[in-house]
């Protein structure tokens, strides 16, 4: 049977992933990951491995875009805390502190 195949980055290295497979059903493909076996849907949209090389390269691209879409937005809302760090913390809650019932 043919392998299945996965992307995989790490420090900044590129390589393929095998998995065999290690028995077919009607619904997908049961692979060995790592001495572990691992149910793949031939269905899914979302997938751990795919039958051709071609699919994992086209998911390996939408899992690395989605991953740096998510840490865009991390990056976007910490450097809007930390521009409002740099100024006092009246500037920063503007008139809403006047409000607040402060114990004396």
């Amino acid at each position: 049977m043919t392998p299945y195949f996965r992307f995989c980055d790490r420090a900044g290295e590129l390589y393929l992933r095998t998995f065999p497979v290690i028995r077919r059903t009607a619904k997908g493909a049961w692979v060995d990951d790592y001495g572990v076996a691992r149910f793949v849907l031939d269905g899914g949209h979302r997938r751990h491995c795919y039958p051709t090389e071609d699919a994992a390269w086209a998911s390996f691209k939408i899992r690395k875009y989605r991953q740096r879409e998510h840490l865009q937005r991390a990056l976007d809302r910490l450097s809007s805390v930390d521009e409002r760090t740099k100024m006092s913390w009246r500037e920063a809650l503007g008139d809403t502190w006047t409000s607040w019932d402060w114990p004396l």
